[in-house]
């Protein structure tokens, strides 16, 4: 169900994986959470890649990136990449009241 996937290497070991989906987002599934490794994974993804055509109300016409709420050390790596935050999704489980 992937634009593009994969394997991300330092050295010869395996350290994750980053995927491209035909809304645009980009995935990343990665061991080592470090500036200089997404940085790296990034650059890639748009050295290589154009975004698809965007399609108000379900392709966004650029590269995102959705990330885990409790995942603070990326967070942190793509603001100091430069990376601004489009929005935060809430899960329903229910309603208080």
């Amino acid at each position: 169900p992937y634009r593009a996937w994969f394997l991300v290497f330092d050295d010869r070991q395996a350290i994750g994986s980053v995927y491209l989906q035909d809304d645009n987002s980009i995935g990343m599934n990665l061991a080592d959470q470090s500036l200089p490794i997404v940085d790296v994974c990034l650059r890639f993804v748009l050295d290589n890649f154009q975004p698809m055509q965007g399609k108000l109300s379900r392709v966004r016409k650029d590269f995102h990136i959705n990330v885990s709420n409790e995942n603070n050390e990326l967070k942190s790596i793509l603001s100091e990449l430069g990376l601004v935050p489009l929005q935060v999704t809430y899960v329903i489980q229910g309603l208080k009241g």
